[in-house]
């Protein structure tokens, strides 16, 4: 039996772009020559981040890979119903061999634009070679609610490109449409455009695919008080959220960064909901350890009356004198949200442990500031409560081999020049304690016949094969770009000459833009041979 459909995408989308006050019809999905590279040569100013080229945030056919958490339309084809494959499992990204979740801390009921205070996780970041970010949220990680800008500044000015980093995993971005243009236009699968206006200080606004405008500050605030930062977010309907000032940019600055460009203050429901950011320095190295949203019934802010928390959120990190992880590892993260009844907030405990010393793949599968374990609220509250019937963090002192069933991820690795995951379980299926067996084994191989070219290459790059848990495998190919081609399911390992495996094979094309052009599976594996 055979089964195949073709992709909804189509080789013209158009769609109108509104900004700088003109109205343009414009192809939606454009290659650009960054196809392949991440241009941008520096890191982003306050995150310290540079994601890797291949972990842009949409694909080529204009699908979304990685969502922000504030409200972005950032996909060129929101209703994409291509072939996606099995690229990922449990956060878990088969063509990187990252761990990458979306962690939403903090999101408010709000009419339109809403801050929200989230956080993502990159343990294979690229600078000319594997680096861990340190930034305010801590190694490796990213505070989501402060997206920022990187500035390509090519010989060519036709071929600068404005970098959207919104994430430690995730980018997009745009290319400027002519050499004297002060439009830029969305490349390889994202949508929407920027337009940067000169002024004191400097404003890039984007305009995504649903009318939301986001401004950023450009790369003169003043003291480089919030170079490349975010200011405001508005919705088609008018609402805003917003740092510092919803109107005057250089009040905007003063009033909602600290000298570093780090976010102090941001508002949204019409400012009467405020987030106050707080940071310690641990270890020399300044981190965020409080985001707190509360509203007020009047006055300003400088003087409010009906003040009332809604919300808070707490980061710890481990220091010198800690185990599970190395000074500014995120060791915990609690959400506190306030109740009506007489129980008190609701509290919630997330829970990082990491690998410390060096690698040994027998011994010591791991990496400083890689992941190990992750403990999610339901889990780390599971195991105080089986401790002594009390919530006092008992988590934190537990033995690995304790916690791992109340574990909802752990990660071993390959070696010290990939640090891709090779061994994953997850939702404490460690095979201990009288637990189920639920380990994934990752093997990740190269095409030999490939070499990157001008424009999109249709051949497979690379494949990620991963041992299940019931010992059957899954072969997952991908293109130059990560996007998913074609998938083998076999009942034993497909490197097996004899006996033959049984194969179910979807097999996958893309046309020269790098859209499904068609997808067909076989049950032949269901037959002997």
């Amino acid at each position: 039996m055979l089964r195949s459909r073709k992709s909804l995408a189509v080789s013209l989308v158009v769609s109108t772009l509104v900004f700088s006050g003109i109205s343009l019809a414009e192809q939606i999905l454009e290659v650009s020559a960054s196809l392949t590279s991440y241009l941008a040569t520096t890191k982003t100013p306050v995150q310290n981040l540079r994601p890797r080229p291949e972990q842009r945030g949409v694909n080529l056919d204009g699908s979304m890979r990685s969502p922000p958490t504030h409200a972005f339309a950032l996909a060129g084809n929101p209703f994409e119903s291509a072939w996606r494959g099995h690229d990922s499992h449990s956060g878990v990204s088969l063509h990187t061999g990252t761990y990458g979740p979306t962690e939403v801390d903090l999101a408010l009921p709000a009419s339109g634009a809403a801050w929200r205070i989230g956080r993502t996780f990159n343990a294979r970041q690229d600078d000319s070679g594997l680096f861990d970010s340190n930034g305010p949220a801590g190694r490796n990680w990213a505070n989501t609610s402060q997206p920022e800008l990187r500035f390509y500044d090519n010989a060519d000015n036709s071929l600068d490109v404005i970098y959207l980093v919104y994430g430690a995993d995730r980018y997009v971005e745009f290319q400027r449409k002519t050499s004297s243009s002060n439009d830029f236009k969305s490349k390889n699968g994202a949508a929407g455009a920027f337009a940067y206006a000169s002024g004191s200080p400097d404003i890039w606004t984007f305009t995504d695919s649903v009318g939301t405008e986001v401004k950023f500050f450009g790369g003169n605030t003043t003291s480089a008080q919030a170079d490349w930062q975010i200011w405001k977010i508005t919705d088609l309907a008018g609402n805003v959220a917003f740092v510092g000032d919803a109107t005057t940019a250089s009040t905007a600055v003063s009033n909602g960064f600290d000298a570093s460009a780090r976010i102090l203050k941001a508002y949204d429901l019409a400012d009467t909901r405020r987030y106050t950011y707080a940071y310690t320095t641990l270890d020399s190295v300044v981190r965020l350890t409080e985001v707190k949203a509360e509203t007020k019934s009047g006055g300003t802010w400088a003087s409010p009356t009906g003040l009332t928390e809604v919300g808070k959120v707490t980061y710890a990190y481990y220091t010198n004198d800690e185990s599970y992880g190395d000074p500014g590892d995120l060791q915990m993260v609690t959400v506190t949200l306030p109740r009506s009844d007489s129980d008190g907030p609701e509290i919630r405990k997330t829970y990082y442990r990491y690998w410390e010393g060096a690698y040994n793949a027998s011994t010591n599968p791991g990496h400083v500031h890689a992941l190990k374990l992750v403990v999610d609220a339901e889990g780390a509250r599971s195991y105080d409560i089986a401790q002594d019937g009390t919530l006092d963090n008992d988590f934190l002192a537990a033995s690995h081999d304790n916690l791992k069933p109340y574990a909802s991820a752990y990660f071993e690795y390959d070696g010290t020049s990939t640090h891709r995951i090779n061994k994953s379980w997850f939702q404490g299926q460690c095979g201990c304690s009288g637990g189920a067996t639920g380990t994934h084994e990752f093997e990740y191989e190269t095409n030999g016949s490939y070499s990157d070219s001008d424009g999109y290459t249709q051949a497979w790059a690379r494949r990620t094969i991963v041992k299940r848990p019931d010992n059957t495998y899954l072969t997952q190919y991908f293109d130059e770009l990560g996007q998913a081609l074609s998938m083998v399911v076999t009942d034993i390992d497909p490197d097996t000459t004899s006996p033959t495996p049984k194969k179910w094979v979807t097999y996958v094309t893309r046309d020269a833009s790098g859209r499904v052009r068609r997808s067909t599976a076989s049950d032949t594996c269901c037959r002997d041979a």
